[in-house]
């Protein structure tokens, strides 16, 4: 017998679900948030309905393709199908001006609220202070989880097939006790929050061109009041739990600038109201942090929360980064869902000297799922930039640096390989091909080390602020 035989026979779905797999950017968030207002109709998409679907038969990944908000990937049964342990879950309320991207201006919005459908998610999300819809969409999950764990054990009495929990986790000292687990563990969902408009209420307001005067250098009205308001608002969502702030998302805001957000073949959807111009123009990549940003960044990091540069201008992450030196703080910075410059040179992406300055301060950097990012060119894409990214960034930065972020249900396409959140082990399937090439460059442990050894890591060390069990 062959003595390499059961090396090369390896079960890759066994091995990755004996992994302790963290996705460190996701959006479970969402859908909880916006859809189950909409469950009652039995044609149109419904999270809670996702949320029940068969584990013995999931869903063919053919409806999955593509980048729209009705895909559901992260659906609790699809999680587990996907091995997920950890999911950072993000918050995201769509800033006033993505809307007015697609209706044309908040009259419009107003107008399509009356709608019976939309009248809830206006109600509970967009008629509100950005910060006030936060701490609803923290609500949403909350009962999101509750419900479908009532379906769980209803299921694990009457049904062979095992479903595991769901328990969102508001401190580090929980996590490592559901790590420590020797039997079936609950999937972990852990707070945070994308875009630090979220922290502004109703005295930062919302809106572009009040965001833009924060990048100026004259005196601004109530500038004061506006500090005060964002830092209370932080140690609020602290409180909650929140583990990272990913602090530019779309547009502006009174923190950092973000990067140009929407794939170039996105502006045609843009584009049916006229707008694409328009949206090109907001986005200034001379923009950095705000002189509030910049108190902000500190407060974050003192307070023992991630902070992470997706979305950031190059100016506005180097601020970070800089601050982040002049402290002295390691674990805390990362990128949870980017790709590598060098491979596709987006100023979206990181380059080399940011990857090693995050492996350095012994951050991590999060690989998008999203060829559009992981690829220098539109086309349909299986695992293999994907696996070129992680490479690279094995290369610059070490087998340290190296973690996975989703952005599933953050209205991302990802590749047709990885349509859903049942197929992730995939991924694992691709990095364990590499242990047959003559260098072997993936052994078991740095496979393990991508899958969410890093993560763990930086949550352990990074995510100090403890709200309880």
């Amino acid at each position: 017998m062959n003595p390499n035989f059961e090396f090369e026979h390896r079960d890759w779905e066994a091995f990755h679900q004996k992994a302790f797999f963290i996705d460190m950017h996701a959006h479970p968030t969402f859908p909880a948030s916006f859809f189950p207002p909409i469950r009652l109709l039995p044609f149109f998409p419904s999270y809670r309905h996702a949320n029940q679907c068969d584990l013995d038969n999931l869903p063919s990944p053919r409806g999955y393709r593509g980048s729209t908000i009705f895909k559901f990937r992260t659906a609790f049964p699809l999680l587990q199908a996907g091995g997920a342990d950890v999911v950072l879950t993000n918050a995201v309320v769509p800033e006033d001006d993505f809307l007015g991207a697609f209706l044309g201006s908040r009259g419009n919005l107003r107008r399509v609220a009356r709608l019976p459908l939309l009248a809830y998610v206006y109600k509970q999300y967009l008629s509100h202070s950005y910060f006030q819809a936060t701490l609803n969409m923290l609500e949403a999950i909350a009962t999101e989880v509750d419900e479908f764990n009532r379906f769980a054990d209803e299921m694990n009495r009457t049904t062979a097939t095992k479903r595991r929990l769901v328990e969102i986790v508001h401190s580090v000292k929980r996590l490592k006790e559901i790590k420590a687990l020797n039997g079936e563990r609950p999937i972990a969902l852990v707070h945070a929050v994308e875009g630090a408009h979220s922290l502004q209420g109703h005295k930062a307001g919302k809106g572009i061109r009040k965001y833009q005067n924060y990048h100026g250098t004259g005196q601004l009205e109530k500038e004061d009041e506006v500090r005060q308001e964002i830092l209370d608002n932080l140690h609020t969502l602290c409180e909650r739990g929140v583990a990272c702030i990913t602090v530019a998302h779309f547009y502006p805001n009174v923190v950092a600038a973000p990067c140009f957000p929407y794939p170039d073949y996105a502006l045609g959807e843009l584009d049916f109201l006229g707008n694409s111009e328009k949206e090109q123009i907001h986005h200034n990549l001379a923009l950095g942090l705000t002189s509030i940003g910049r108190e902000i960044i500190k407060e974050i990091l003192r307070l023992g929360m991630l902070v992470d540069v997706s979305h950031c201008t190059p100016r506005a992450r180097a601020s970070i980064y800089e601050i982040a030196d002049e402290i002295d703080v390691e674990y805390q910075v990362v990128a949870t869902h980017v790709g590598a410059y060098a491979v596709n040179p987006s100023p979206y992406n990181l380059e080399d000297w940011e990857i090693e300055w995050i492996a350095r301060k012994k951050g991590i950097v999060g690989v998008i799922l999203m060829p559009f990012w992981t690829q220098p060119h539109n086309r349909v894409m299986g695992v293999d930039f994907l696996s070129r990214t992680i490479e690279h960034i094995r290369q610059v930065g070490g087998d340290n640096v190296i973690a996975i972020g989703t952005d599933f249900d953050g209205a991302t396409d990802p590749p047709d390989e990885l349509a859903h959140y049942g197929q992730i082990p995939r991924l694992t399937e691709r990095l364990m091909a590499e242990q047959f090439r003559k260098q072997n460059k993936y052994s078991d442990e740095l496979i393990m080390k991508i899958l969410g050894g890093n993560a763990w890591s930086v949550l352990e060390n990074g995510w100090r602020y403890g709200c309880g069990p």
